[in-house]
């Protein structure tokens, strides 16, 4: 029973890392976008 919760928690881990490394991506690339607009207008 135990290891059926660890495994839950190590696939929700895994997807809330995912989760947080698009975002970061998503948050880095529209930064990005702004810096390049704000320097080059």
């Amino acid at each position: 029973m135990l290891f059926v919760f660890s495994m839950i928690d190590a696939l929700g881990l895994k997807l809330f890392v995912l989760y947080l490394m698009e975002r970061s991506i998503f948050l880095a690339v529209y930064a990005q976008k702004k810096i390049k607009a704000y320097f080059f207008f």
